[in-house]
């Protein structure tokens, strides 16, 4: 057995992930990728953002630019339902998808991710809170702001 000496005492390191403040941020667009869902049920579109302004977590700590935060829109496929046996509707993900266009101020009839990457947005950020408290907080985008 080896003891490594780092030189650092590691019992009251905090491992969590940063929790960024609630707030208006910039970003620019990272990654946008899709997969289907385990379930089968419809496909996620994954929106990675990238920080472009130092900021500070909820503990006051400063997070560097580049920080991520992700921002996930699920399409339901036709005659989708859900665990409750109620049927999945996508208007709220269509809405969703074209909020995240105008606030980068590229509204398409197609959605070709390529378009986007390297875009800057504002965004309204929030925490999500886990109900089953299995997992941490963690960010999620709250809303979109529209370019002018």
């Amino acid at each position: 057995m080896a003891i490594l000496d780092i030189g650092q005492d590691l019992t009251n390191v905090d491992t969590n992930f940063p929790i960024l403040a609630v707030g208006m941020y910039d970003f620019s667009v990272v990654e946008i990728t899709s997969k289907d869902t385990e379930s089968g049920n419809g496909s996620m579109l994954n929106i990675k953002l990238a920080l472009d302004e130092n900021a500070t977590d909820i503990k006051g700590n400063p997070i560097n630019v580049g920080f991520p935060v992700y921002d996930r829109i699920f399409f339901p496929k036709a005659g989708a339902m859900s665990k409750e046996g109620k049927p999945l509707d996508a208007a709220s993900s269509i809405k969703r998808l074209a909020m995240f266009q105008d606030a980068i101020g590229k509204r398409t009839a197609k959605f070709d991710t390529e378009l986007y990457i390297g875009c800057k947005l504002t965004a309204k950020v929030k925490i999500r809170h886990d109900s089953t408290d299995q997992y941490p907080d963690t960010n999620e985008i709250g809303q979109y702001v529209k370019k002018d």
